[in-house]
């Protein structure tokens, strides 16, 4: 199979970060990048950045697009070498996000070579997956927030890409397992 760049989209809760583990330990040559590890590393560093990204992230919001998209691309164009293929978590966020990447991915000649898949789960379910899973960030004040977000932001970038018969949506209430042998059987050729 050929490798190809893979785009998770779905909701806090949905899966993504689990599956983009697992596709990185099933083709091995996929370069895993994750806005929220992007993120929650830069929180961590003692930067000029790293206190205001920090308070964003602990309100439950995510920091805003060009800044993003500057340290999506930067993860690319440093980390993915050539030949290998990326799997994104966390990126697009919001329909400019989706726009600006799709340029990068053109600019990269990739375009055609990657493919957006959404996990779909239901709020209620991503509210109990992260509730369970309860990270020392997660309060039910930040995960509502994070939930209703989604529906605001990304729900665009899932429509956006449905538009364009670019979008494959995956039942992400299914076992770990099961969402993972539907990933694999999108990305088999056609």
């Amino acid at each position: 199979m050929q490798l190809k760049n893979v785009v998770l989209l779905g909701s806090s809760g949905s899966g993504k970060g689990t599956q983009a583990k697992l596709l990185v330990e099933r083709f091995g040559n996929l370069c895993h990048i994750s806005t929220g590890d992007l993120f929650r590393n830069l929180a961590a560093a003692n930067t000029f950045a790293s206190k205001r990204v920090a308070g964003i992230l602990a309100e439950g919001k995510f920091p805003p697009d060009y800044f993003t998209t500057a340290l999506l691309i930067n993860a690319i164009s440093f980390r993915v070498r050539e030949g290998q293929g990326f799997v994104l978590d966390g990126y697009p966020r919001t329909k400019q996000q989706a726009k600006t990447l799709d340029e990068f991915l053109l600019f990269l000649e990739a375009i055609d070579n990657t493919i957006n898949i959404f996990i779909d789960v239901s709020r209620a379910e991503a509210l109990k997956r992260m509730v369970d899973r309860g990270p020392s960030d997660d309060t039910l004040e930040s995960v509502n927030s994070r939930l209703d977000l989604f529906e605001k932001e990304v729900r665009p970038v899932i429509d956006y890409y449905e538009k364009q018969g670019r979008l494959i949506r995956i039942n992400g209430e299914q076992s770990i397992e099961d969402v993972h042998k539907d990933i694999l059987k999108a990305l088999e050729p056609k």
